[in-house]
C-alpha cells in the first residue's frame, strides 16, 4: 500500500515539476543577419539594448551591460504601463526582464536572445522577436559599411572644361 502511495506521489510531482519548467523556463530566440557586416550588426544590437523603444509600455530600469571581448549582453529592464479599458477599473501591469544576448561574428552573423528570467515563454519569445525587428529596423536606415560618408569635395579634375 505504501509503495502505491509512493508512486502516486512520485507522479504528481513529476507533472507539477514539468508543468513548472513549462510555463517558467528560459526561451531563446535565434537570428541570422544574413548578408550585413558583423560590425554594423553588434553595434546595432548594443544600441536596441542601451535604447529599448516600446509603444505600449514605459521603461522605468534598464540597465545594459556590454562585454565587447565575448561578444554578449546583459539586460535588465523593468517596465510599467496601465490599462484603462472602458467599463472597468485601470489595470496596473508591471514585468521584468532578464536577458541576455549572445553574438557569433560569423557568416552569416547570427545573435541569440535567451530569457534568463522567470517568465511565460511566450512572453518571452515575443520579447526576443520585438528585439529583433528593432534591430533589423536599426541597420535598415545604417549605411552598408563599405560606402563612405557622403562628404563634398572640392576636387574638379574629372570636370570637363567649359
Amino acid at each position: 500500500m505504501t509503495t502505491l502511495l509512493l508512486m502516486k506521489i512520485t507522479s504528481r510531482l513529476m507533472v507539477v515539476l514539468l508543468a513548472v519548467l513549462t510555463l517558467f523556463g528560459c526561451t531563446a530566440v535565434h537570428q541570422e543577419f544574413a548578408g550585413l557586416p558583423s560590425d554594423q550588426v553588434w553595434t546595432a544590437l548594443v544600441a536596441v539594448a542601451e535604447s529599448p523603444n516600446y509603444d505600449d509600455w514605459t521603461v522605468t530600469d534598464n540597465d545594459v551591460w556590454v562585454d565587447e571581448s565575448a561578444h554578449r549582453i546583459e539586460i535588465y529592464r523593468r517596465l510599467r504601463r496601465v490599462i484603462d479599458q472602458p467599463a472597468s477599473k485601470a489595470r496596473r501591469e508591471n514585468r521584468e526582464w532578464r536577458f541576455q544576448v549572445i553574438f557569433e561574428p560569423i557568416d552569416p552573423p547570427l545573435a541569440t536572445f535567451t530569457s534568463r528570467g522567470l517568465g511565460v515563454p511566450s512572453q518571452a519569445q515575443h520579447e526576443g522577436e520585438r528585439y529583433f525587428l528593432d534591430v533589423l529596423d536599426l541597420l535598415s536606415g545604417m549605411p552598408p559599411q563599405d560606402e563612405a560618408p557622403s562628404t563634398t569635395s572640392s576636387d574638379t579634375s574629372d570636370t570637363p572644361d567649359k
